[in-house]
């Protein structure tokens, strides 16, 4: 299945590179097992908000099957929020809303998966359920183009100056996600989005690299990416004081490449990874060939049956902690746990993070 052209869920690549909409839209859509994953989590939500049913309750056989315990936990959280929001606003709840903001960008339509309109504010709320990466609400493209296409059909019923929020509930993370938008901003950010899409129409859309290629079908292949990975390797330093020898780089001059060494690194796997796909398609990529790589040892799928009389080569050891709280409950599994602090890690100075001291920091602290 082919991808939208101007989709809301890719508005951060299209919005930021144009000419990455034709190439994607164009692209086949395989879904990955964690998009079918959430796109079964997004069908049990809305069973149960559109039949007022609670998830644990439903039935654990035939086609129920498919929507195990730990899932049904996890819509709960976000029913919950649903829910408790459509009461504290009095309002009334669509689920899984159809938007429509073609107004500003071309074929513009897309899914929201609750819309609450209440007296003079609108509330939209996106459910991700995935792990992999932390989605956050604010400035959130893809959640301001839900909200534009719900404004635009129920402006009427919200006022001259309406509220209007935007939340991401990211379950399985425990994270909520908050970010409100008056009316007029909410236009302008419609009009900018317009113009991208405009552009991306052309044929010669501009190409413009950056974070959002990690999501881009023609990332491994575009030039424009290349270009800049070759600048990155090309940098050239300014000059510094620190008295280093000049054959070694400077600690300023490190903080300067800090930010772009991810592109580069990215970029790079990306090539790789395309070309080994290529290679196992049948393609031939000159001067390589494909071997058989480094290969470990693993038991046979018959192993634990056929010792399973024998003691000594097994062990006992804890279940995982997801599966205790399941047996322990979320109150006494905390008297068992504990949190280490987590392995340091350099990041800009604008990550919300608080800061923590190196080694030599706190040295000087008790010297």
């Amino acid at each position: 299945m082919a991808h939208a052209l101007f989709s809301p869920s890719s508005a951060h690549r299209w919005m930021a590179c144009p000419a990455s909409a034709k190439i994607n839209a164009q692209a086949e859509d395989t879904p990955s097992p964690y998009a079918i994953e959430g796109t079964t989590a997004h069908e049990l939500a809305e069973i149960c908000l559109r039949q007022d049913l609670i998830p644990a309750h439903l039935p654990t056989d035939d086609d129920w099957a498919k929507y195990p315990a730990e899932m049904r936990d996890h819509v709960q959280t976000y029913l919950d929020i649903v829910l408790s929001e459509r009461i504290h606003m009095d309002g009334r709840l669509l689920v899984e809303q159809r938007v429509d903001f073609s107004g500003y960008v071309p074929d513009g339509k897309g899914t929201a998966d609750a819309v609450i309109v209440g007296n003079g504010e609108l509330l939209v709320i996106d459910l991700k359920y995935g792990q992999g990466v932390r989605v956050d609400a604010k400035d959130n493209p893809q959640l301001r183009l839900y909200a534009l296409g719900a404004y635009e059909q129920h402006w009427m019923d919200l006022g001259d100056d309406p509220k209007i929020r935007m939340m991401v509930v990211q379950p399985r993370l425990d994270h909520i996600s908050w970010d409100s938008i008056s009316a007029s901003t909410l236009i302008e950010f419609g009009e900018r989005a317009g113009k991208a899409a405009t552009a991306g129409l052309r044929d010669n859309a501009p190409f413009a690299p950056g974070d959002h290629c990690r999501w881009c079908a023609a990332a491994p292949t575009c030039r424009a990416r290349m270009e800049q990975a070759l600048d990155i390797a090309e940098y050239e330093f300014g000059g510094c004081e620190d008295p280093i020898p000049p054959e070694q780089l400077t600690m300023a001059e490190i903080a300067d490449l800090l930010p772009h060494l991810d592109k580069l690194k990215d970029w790079a796997t990306d090539v790789q990874a395309y070309a080994l796909q290529r290679a196992m398609n049948g393609a031939d990529v000159p001067g390589y060939k494909l071997v058989e790589g480094r290969s470990i040892r693993k038991w046979k799928a018959d192993a634990e049956a056929l010792l399973a009389d024998r003691d000594d080569v097994w062990e006992r050891k804890l279940i995982g902690i997801t599966k205790a709280q399941k047996v322990l409950g979320k109150a006494q599994i905390n008297e068992y746990l504990e949190k280490p602090p987590g392995k340091p890690t350099l990041v800009s100075e604008g990550d919300r993070r608080p800061a923590v001291q190196g080694i030599q920091s706190a040295q000087a602290d008790f010297s």
